[in-house]
């Protein structure tokens, strides 16, 4: 579910960008211009897509976890609406800027330079 949103967010943000720009300014954007644009779809993408990560990232570690310490989520939707109820709507975004950073780090390097 993660990588669906993230990267169809991703991608279809900033092909979608690129194209209105093209339209507006009846110009092929310069490398600068389609690294910023790379940058900002990026980070959008991973902060929609965070709380999916944090599913993510949880249903792997509970294997690894203590049996009485683990959360035994039963899919996606209930490890997020769990997440939601025990600890907080806002904690959906747990390690939120260190997947950003990473996020606009790879995708100025497939959009920009491959």
């Amino acid at each position: 579910m993660r990588q669906v949103i993230y990267a169809a967010l991703r991608m279809g943000m900033f092909y979608s960008v690129i194209d209105i720009a093209k339209d507006k300014w009846n110009k092929t954007l310069n490398p600068l211009e389609k690294a910023g644009t790379s940058l900002c779809t990026g980070a959008i993408a991973a902060f929609v897509a965070t709380p999916f990560d944090l599913a993510l990232i949880r249903f792997q570690a509970d294997g690894t976890l203590p049996v009485d310490q683990r959360r035994n989520y039963k899919n996606w939707f209930n490890a997020l609406s769990r997440i939601i109820s025990e600890e907080g709507f806002f904690n959906l975004w747990k390690g939120a800027f260190p997947t950003i950073a990473r996020a606009m780090a790879i995708n100025l390097g497939i959009d920009v330079f491959i």
